[in-house]
């Protein structure tokens, strides 16, 4: 398993410092900034690896309908279209559901297994897919045995099935439903998956979790997860975007309809103020 951190799609700038070290200058402080530079030292732009072998399991949708964005789009000439983030957001979020899932199954700490999602390119587009690793080195067998076919299909079941009174299916109802508008330390936040926190949203890891097992799953602001969210952002935005009329639109809305009033709710919930700024810009 070779896990790459490409600082946001920027990469670290190091540069040649005093003998053999090399250093990314921004991150020094005090006198290390001043030892650390040599005379006519390169810099280079680089990416940061670990590799690790263990066993994993990849998981992602069989099937994703016309209208749902679950990646980008690849134009000839131009590369990459568009933004990651919500598509990002709802695997890792899916990823750590799974792994919440897995461990129940197993009756073992979360520590146990390890999250990761992976680019899939497939004909003129990229997705994703999530990785569950073993985190012990050369693996534990935690993911060969849900690899069995009648252990993955209870992996699943567990995500799927909200019918059922568990854990699962407690999060889109009563209290926490009610209160916990991304993710919060009773659903899939922890302390390993802090970097995360910011992107975490339960809604989004169901709808995946939905989408996964029947294609034409609901994914709109009209489904019960969403529904109930949609007037708490329209309180917020009454503050932030006076005077303007939003159109509510689901996180993974792949539609083209790009006008002023389309409102992303995973925006509007994290971050009301962008659409203030266009306000005041326009």
């Amino acid at each position: 398993m070779l896990r790459v951190n490409d600082n946001g799609e920027r990469l670290f700038a190091f540069r040649r410092g005093n003998g053999a070290l090399w250093v990314v200058e921004e991150e020094l402080r005090g006198d290390w900034s001043k030892k650390s530079k040599g005379e006519n030292a390169e810099t280079v732009n680089v990416a940061l690896a670990s590799r690790r072998k263990t066993d994993i399991l990849r998981l992602r949708p069989h099937k994703v309908p016309d209208g749902i964005q679950l990646g980008l789009a690849i134009s000839p000439g131009s590369g990459l279209q568009g933004s990651s983030l919500y598509a990002r957001a709802a695997f890792y979020s899916w990823g750590h559901l799974l792994r919440l899932a897995a461990c129940d199954l197993l009756d073992v700490e979360t520590r146990e297994l390890d999250v990761a999602i992976r680019p899939v390119r497939s004909d003129d587009k990229v997705s994703y897919e999530v990785v569950l690793m073993d985190t012990l080195e050369n693996g534990s067998g935690y993911c060969r045995h849900l690899s069995e076919p009648e252990e993955l299909r209870k992996l699943l079941a567990a995500v799927t099935n909200l019918d059922q009174d568990c854990w699962v299916a407690r999060l889109a109802k009563g209290e926490h439903a009610e209160r916990c508008d991304g993710s919060c330390y009773d659903c899939l936040r922890d302390y390993s998956n802090a970097d995360v926190h910011s992107v975490l949203d339960w809604r989004l890891a169901l709808d995946l979790s939905q989408l996964a097992a029947d294609a034409g799953a609901d994914l709109s602001v009209k489904n019960d997860r969403w529904a109930g969210l949609v007037p708490r952002a329209e309180k917020v935005l009454q503050e932030v975007a006076r005077g303007r009329t939003l159109r509510m639109v689901h996180p993974l809305d792949g539609g083209f309809d790009s006008g002023n009033d389309r409102c992303n709710l995973f925006d509007a919930i994290r971050r009301p103020g962008m659409f203030a700024t266009h306000r005041r810009s326009e």
